[in-house]
């Protein structure tokens, strides 16, 4: 084809390109007005929120209670989450790692100290992905529990000035040189000592007058295996009755382990045993709040602490546990009983023992203060929960066939922290504050 000038004139005006209009010559011809536009840039989305706009914390407590969910609908990067510190969010802080809340301090429901003082703490949380932020608000209820603390205590006095702890010896968890191993013997304070006692850590006065008593992990025992004991296992902050009060001319035990006036014995152990203990029968009751429990370790020891007991010659025909497991809010309060020689036999009362329960909601939570009694008569133990005058829980263990109403065996009651869990993390402990203690026979 023959292009004339007349020809590439009006190719000009036109705007073509004269080697378009020529057939033949692919290899020639320019394709790229022909693409389609590149996509624009994506726009960047915000993280968002999942977590529940509400929430409640039961006063006084001060463990994580609440979990932060954020989405990010890139999942390119991982947003960040902050609480923000200012109004109400000064009172409580959050756990990157964790992306839990808790309290810094307990928190009072009758005494609210929220910018509008309707005991609701509103709490703001930021996430940002380095380009967009997202503000979500949640509004905080503080709960009510029994916390009556007319208990008639003095926060700056020490624990025998609080309480009559004439006929207790207390098992501590460390040694006589202060330390923590685990093959050695703990220390102990004996009843003739105790006045005037007490351990910044493990064994004083709170800010509420009650008396703090905790234990960690690892530590110091009451006994360690020789060739005819295998020991101690767990450790332990426990007071141990001791009926003698004192009277270091009355042995801890008796004669050939025979009953004595340092200890007690039911009354359907042989009357020619009765004039020779300390006491006959008797009742225990311990007002308390559980403050702290492990998360960690074996499985079925997560959560669990003994809170009081009446220990035998041997075994022990009551232990009062409590246990929290880390997903829930509130705790089990079960009893366990062990015929001599034999196996426990469990007894749920609040929530239950088992190490895979779901939230125990009739059980109590951590810094919950309330009460538990357990009286022995004969061959009968009753085992009865309360807050104030309202019975949460109650059990009756019949001990018939037992083996304890014999007249070589004896009684006496434990009340404090017996820490059966050897397995969690070191950094972890076992906490509760008396605020009642009486035992009578």
């Amino acid at each position: 084809m023959k292009l004339t000038r007349r020809y590439f004139a009006l190719a000009a005006l036109i705007g073509l390109s004269p080697l378009t209009s020529c057939g033949g010559g692919g290899s020639s011809s320019n394709s790229a007005g022909n693409s389609p536009p590149p996509p624009p840039p994506a726009v960047n989305q915000a993280p968002s929120f999942s977590s529940a706009p509400t929430a409640q914390l039961t006063e006084n407590t001060t463990q994580a209670f609440y979990t932060v969910s954020v989405n990010d609908p890139d999942s390119t990067v991982e947003p960040t989450v902050s609480l923000v510190s200012t109004g109400d969010g000064q009172f409580f802080e959050y756990n990157s790692l964790t992306n839990l809340i808790s309290a810094r301090a307990g928190l009072d429901f009758e005494l609210p100290a929220d910018e509008d003082g309707n005991g609701v703490y509103d709490l703001t949380f930021q996430a940002t992905d380095g380009e967009d932020t997202t503000s979500f608000n949640v509004a905080l209820t503080i709960t009510d529990v029994f916390d009556d603390q007319s208990f008639g205590l003095s926060p700056t006095a020490k624990p025998s000035d609080n309480f009559d702890l004439a006929d207790w010896k207390l098992d501590t968890p460390f040694n006589d040189a202060g330390g923590f191993e685990e093959d050695t013997l703990q220390a102990g304070v004996q009843d003739y000592e105790i006045a005037g006692y007490e351990h910044p850590i493990f064994f004083h006065t709170g800010a509420d007058g009650g008396l703090v008593m905790r234990s960690p992990v690892y530590g110091a025992k009451t006994s360690i295996p020789s060739a005819t004991s295998s020991g101690a296992r767990y450790t332990r902050t426990e007071l141990r009755e001791m009926l003698r009060a004192g009277d270091r001319s009355i042995s801890t035990r008796g004669d050939n382990d025979a009953p004595n006036k340092n200890n007690w014995v039911f009354s359907s152990a042989p009357q020619s045993v009765h004039d020779q203990a300390g006491g006959v029968d008797g009742k225990l009751r311990v007002t308390l709040a559980v403050n702290s429990v492990t998360t960690t370790g074996e499985n079925f020891q997560i959560g669990r602490v003994i809170i009081g007991q009446i220990h035998a010659k041997d075994d022990e025909p009551i232990r009062l546990y409590y246990r929290k497991l880390p997903g829930n809010t509130h705790g089990s309060i079960y009893a366990q009983h062990e015929p001599v020689g034999e196996d426990d036999i469990n007894f749920n009362m609040l929530g239950s023992s088992s190490s895979s329960q779901s939230n125990p909601v009739d059980g109590l939570m951590l810094g919950e203060i309330f009460t538990y009694e357990i009286e022995a008569t004969g061959n009968f133990l009753d085992v009865t929960i309360l807050q104030g005058n309202m019975v949460l829980a109650e059990q009756e263990i019949d001990m018939t066939g037992s083996g304890y109403d014999v007249a070589d065996d004896f009684m006496y009651f434990k009340a404090g922290v017996y820490h059966v869990n050897d397995s969690a993390h070191e950094d972890e402990f076992a906490q509760i504050t008396i605020y009642e203690l009486e035992n009578t026979h």
